[in-house]
């Protein structure tokens, strides 16, 4: 498996933890989601695919990163008692 589908592959694992954060999975905690994260930016950093190639990787990537930070804004300013806390998320 090459650099790119590892990050992929990360992106998917992602996504299924913020799925399942969302709708109170007790076993899918800040920590993990933070981990994940923190193994993204470590793995695309090293990236060497060709431009185009990583550039679609990336954008992927943002948009998770935009996503989970709309999130925090929006809890930030309509707390909502009950509702899994995206403020502690590492990005």
């Amino acid at each position: 498996m090459n650099a790119a589908s590892n990050v992929l592959l990360f992106f998917e694992i992602l996504n299924q933890y913020i799925y399942f954060f969302e709708h109170r999975n007790e076993y899918v905690a800040v920590k993990y989601l933070s981990s994940i994260i923190s193994l993204i930016n470590t793995n695309i950093a090293a990236l060497e695919q060709p431009a185009q190639e990583t550039a679609a990787i990336r954008a992927f990537y943002n948009n998770t990163l935009q996503y989970i930070a709309a999130r925090k804004k929006a809890q930030k300013e309509h707390a909502n008692e009950g509702e899994p806390s995206f403020a502690d998320i590492t990005i």
